[in-house]
């Protein structure tokens, strides 16, 4: 509308019917509606991007938490290992005392140990049959099992029980 009365304005000028300063207040006017709108406009893109600026946010503090989760659910997992390693240690333990009664040393258990290493990598874990030579990381959980055979707990074939066959002498608990 305003464009229209400067358009009027500038013509009935040219034909003389109008001062200058009936232009001059038209074209004041056009100019400030232009600024306002130009302003309203700005303002409307601030918002906006405001709004996409919170949503980018939100999004980011959604990935961190759910990030944040899935460190814990594994860091609790490697936990869990460790516990369930501990009791199945403790289970062997007693039953190994209990069922042949004596100490043995580190040479006598050449070949009769087998060691498990449970390895958490980025967002899955392992379980990995290890050997002497297999290389720790940090946060890697070691389950040592002893092998029973007939040799290794009767040496003395009158001092101690006989096992039939080879196997891993383990408990059930916390499995």
């Amino acid at each position: 509308i305003q464009l229209q009365e400067l358009q009027s304005a500038r013509s009935l000028r040219e034909k003389g019917l109008i001062t200058n300063s009936n232009v001059l207040t038209a074209e004041r006017a056009h100019t400030s509606y232009r600024a306002e709108l130009a302003q309203t406009e700005l303002q409307q893109e601030q918002a906006q991007q405001a709004m996409l600026n919170a949503e980018s946010e939100l999004r980011k503090k959604h990935q961190s938490h759910e990030m944040e989760l899935i460190g814990q659910t594994q860091d609790a997992q490697v936990e869990l290992g460790k516990i369930q390693s501990q009791i199945r240690y403790v289970a062997d333990k007693l039953l190994f005392i209990f069922t042949y009664g004596e100490q043995r040393t580190f040479d006598d258990l050449q070949g009769s140990v087998r060691i498990s290493i449970f390895r958490r990598d980025q967002k899955i874990a392992h379980d990995i049959v290890a050997d002497q030579n297999t290389e720790v990381r940090a946060g890697d959980v070691i389950e040592v099992s002893v092998v029973a055979n007939k040799g290794f707990y009767a040496p003395d074939a009158g001092t101690s029980p006989k096992v039939q066959n080879p196997a891993v002498q383990r408990s059930m608990v916390g499995q």
